[in-house]
């Protein structure tokens, strides 16, 4: 679905802040409350907008960070040969090693 400049200025302001009022954003984008509430429904009715995030800081309420990290590789084994090197010689001939 395309979007037009005020659903996706819309969105970043909802990106920047998701607890701006309908009346906010409407005076921000040049709409009225219930058009940006039209917008907005429309947008999560498209799965546009997933959901509406809290960002919490474990600071504030005393937890640590906790990461998962998932780390996969594959060895890839490479059979060393020797390498037949060619130099070259002044008068032309060259010799193999």
């Amino acid at each position: 679905m395309k979007l037009d400049r005020t659903d996706a200025r819309l969105l970043d302001l909802l990106q920047r802040n998701n607890r701006l009022s309908s009346e906010i954003l409407g005076a921000k984008v040049g709409l009225s409350a219930s058009g940006v509430q039209r917008r907005l429904k429309r947008l999560r009715a498209l799965r546009i907008i997933e959901a509406d995030v809290s960002i919490i800081s474990p600071k504030a309420i005393g937890r640590n960070v906790t990461l998962l990290v998932l780390v996969s590789y594959r060895q890839i084994l490479v059979t060393a040969r020797p390498v037949r090197r060619r130099r070259l010689w002044a008068d032309g001939q060259s010799v193999w090693r």
